[in-house]
């Protein structure tokens, strides 16, 4: 008889307890004058007596919509900003979906065409479609060979402005595309 539920292991505790979405950080594209120069979003939490463990980036927090990158207009030393947050015991978190913004250069785009990890078309090419980044390839993740390469992703050598204070949100699980044939 097999279960038809299974374990899983336990949540960090941070992840269940208060986490507030800060909307001028969650959807600000002022979002690193409001943390990292006046710290007003962070500190006003403190001052008002808001519990809260995690603060979320939500895509804005990126170069141009590419996860794993920084807007360094907005966040211009995000390893700083990173310490800060975890200096007053609290958890950042970052966002990734399931495409990638297709765009010559960028590094996650780039390595997983080339490696033919992206989902194809019946015609063998790489399927396009247009999400939050504008036009978008998605990682196929029926492929074991791909969720070992988009594993790597997340490491501090791929995420080079990333620390273990950081952790990822991967939103949108579902295959989203604006546009379809």
């Amino acid at each position: 008889i097999l279960p038809l539920t299974t374990f899983f292991p336990r949540s960090l505790v941070f992840v269940v307890r208060c986490r507030p979405e800060p909307r001028p950080i969650r959807y600000s594209s002022s979002a690193a004058s409001d943390v990292y120069k006046r710290q007003d979003v962070d500190a006003g939490f403190d001052t008002h007596n808001i519990p809260y463990d995690v603060l979320w980036l939500d895509i804005e927090h990126t170069n141009g919509k590419k996860y794993f990158t920084w807007d360094h207009h907005n966040f211009p030393k995000p390893l700083e900003l990173i310490n800060k947050i975890a200096a007053s015991g609290r958890k950042m978190v970052t966002i990734t979906d399931p495409h990638i913004k297709k765009e010559r250069g960028y590094y996650v785009h780039d390595e997983g065409s080339s490696k033919g990890f992206m989902v194809h078309t019946a015609q063998g090419a790489d399927y396009e479609g247009h999400c939050w980044p504008g036009t978008s390839k998605w990682v196929d993740f029926y492929n074991k060979d791909a969720r070992d390469w988009y594993d790597t992703m997340f490491s501090f050598s791929k995420y080079t402005e990333s620390t273990p204070d950081v952790y990822t949100w991967i939103d949108m699980n579902e295959t989203s595309v604006f546009n379809y044939p």
